[in-house]
This record gives C-alpha cells, structure tokens and sequence, in this order.
C-alpha cells in the first residue's frame, strides 16, 4: 500500500514537469494524477493489463533514451548539487533503494496464475530481471561518468526546461500509471480475497462498482496520506529497508529450504541459500538503521511539511 503513495510522489513530479510554468502545488499534481489513474483502475485482471504492461516498458525505455542522451550529447548537461561524502549507513541506505527496485516477488505469483504457460514464467523472469540489470548499470554508468559527484537524484532533471523534458515528463507519467494500476490491482483483489468479498471480481454492474469503490478509496487514501505526512519518501523507504530485503531473499530461500528437505537440494545450492539469506538479514538490520537515521537528518533539517507545495 505504501508503494502506491510513493507512485503519488513520482506522478505528482512528472505532472508538475509537464506543467513547469504553471508551478502546480503536490495537491492538485496528485488530483490530476488520480483523475489519470481512474480509467486504468478499473482492469481487474493482469491479463487485462498485458499490452499496457508493453506500453510501460516502451515509455520507460525511450524516457531512458532521453536522459542518457541529454548527458551523452550535451556538452555541459544538468546535474545537481554536489553528492557529500558517504559514510557506512548511507551506502547501505542507497543499496536498501536498490533491494527495493528489484522486490518484486510479491506480485510473481499472481503474474503466473494468470499465464497461458505458467512454465515460461522462469523465462520470462529471466529476461525480465537481465534487461533491468542492464538498464540500471547503464543509466548508473552514463549519469555518474558525466555528472560524477554532482549526479541528480531524480534523472529527468538532466534535461533541459523546455520540449524534450514535458515529452520525457509525459512518457513517465504513463510508465507510473501502469506500474500504480498493476500493485492496486493486485492489492484490491488480495483485499477482497481475504475479506470474502469475491462479489468483486464476478462480472456485471455490482462487481465493477465494488471494485471501482473500492481501488478508488485506496487511491484516495494513498494519495492524501503521500501528501499529508512529512517525508513521506523517508518512511516509504524504512518500510521498503525493513519488508524488501525479507521479501526478496530471506523468506523465498527459507521456503526453497523447506521445500529442498522433501525433494532433496544439492550441498551447493543449500549453502548459497544460507549466503543469501544471511545477506537478506544484513541488508534488513541495516538498510532500516540508515534510512531511519537518513529521515531523523532530514526531519532535523525541517524538510517537510503536510500538504505542502
């Protein structure tokens, strides 16, 4: 739920990028994107988003293809402010950002009850996570070898005011609104799963209408609670340090584990089991610890306030 608030900030950014001279405030940035997000809402199956999913990932791309290419190409691109030195703790609070871009175990299952041949999904996850390495090691190596200490923290910033950044702006916006439709739709459906309320996901009026109310009132409690509390990216990203790291590593090699006892895991495969599960447990202590002291700096510095521009 709270990765739904922290796709609020992300569309509240690319709507105030696409309307840059009108300076939109984050509450009518938010309205505009929940307005943009009502439509998508309402697809109740993964199948149902399987050629938004495709449109996502173009968007993503060419957005990519934009910012490296204002780096690349521009002889003197836009940066930001010097990056200050890194102690222990935030290096493992930026390494908690990247355990939380890639945990996405809690959705796989709904991915591949929803597949022609469930069997591909080995596949299919195989491309998926090959091609996210590559994207990240190429927007890393492109935005700091150009910028170095003075890398941006939010890469549509590299471009310049003006065309090329409403374009990249409106690019993201689709991207975000897939990526939020995607997790509410797995959540609401959890929701009524385990609230008995499967009336919403039977065809007809009153199943749409439990659902829209539904995905509806959760987008309006994501987004006022994204605007209402103070450093709101700060708390998403302890709970994100604390549950991601478990999500991600501990808990799938501890049930690999129990499953391995009745089919028999190899020597290997058990000790790399333990590896990864000790390294889940390292990065939970201590990716919590750091954004817990990164959000107390912050707070201390006076940044934020509720509903605030």
């Amino acid at each position: 739920f709270f990765c739904l608030g922290n796709y609020f900030i992300v569309i509240r950014k690319a709507i105030q990028s696409i309307f840059i001279e009108a300076e939109l405030c984050a509450v009518p940035a938010c309205l505009i994107g929940f307005l943009f997000l009502l439509p998508t809402n309402q697809l109740r199956t993964l199948h149902h988003l399987a050629f938004l999913s495709v449109v996502s990932f173009v968007t993503i791309v060419l957005v990519l293809a934009f910012c490296i290419g204002a780096l690349v190409l521009n002889p003197s691109p836009r940066c930001g402010p010097p990056i200050p030195n890194l102690d222990f703790w935030e290096v493992f609070n930026a390494l908690s950002g990247f355990v939380f871009a890639f945990s996405g175990q809690q959705i796989f299952l709904e991915i591949q009850a929803e597949m022609c041949q469930p069997k591909d999904f080995t596949k299919s996850l195989n491309v998926a996570f090959g091609l996210l390495s590559v994207a990240y090691a190429l927007v890393a190596v492109g935005a700091y070898g150009r910028c170095g200490d003075h890398t941006p923290t939010y890469l549509l910033d590299v471009l310049p005011h003006g065309g090329s950044t409403r374009i990249a702006a409106v690019l993201m916006l689709i991207h975000i609104v897939v990526s939020y439709t995607i997790s509410s739709q797995v959540l609401t459906r959890a929701i009524l799963l385990i609230c008995g309320g499967t009336a919403g996901l039977e065809p007809g009026i009153r199943g749409r209408g439990i659902w829209f109310c539904l995905t509806t009132s959760i987008a309006i409690l994501a987004m006022v609670l994204s605007n209402a509390i103070p450093l709101f990216d700060d708390f998403v990203a302890i709970i994100g340090a604390l549950l991601s790291s478990n999500l991600a590593f501990v808990f799938p090699t501890a049930l690999f584990l129990v499953y391995g006892r009745k089919v028999g895991v190899g020597r290997i495969a058990r000790c790399t089991c333990f590896v990864v599960m000790v390294l889940g447990a390292v990065f939970c202590v201590c990716g919590t610890f750091s954004n817990l002291a990164a959000t107390m700096r912050d707070a201390g510095r006076g940044g934020g306030h509720p509903f605030a521009c």
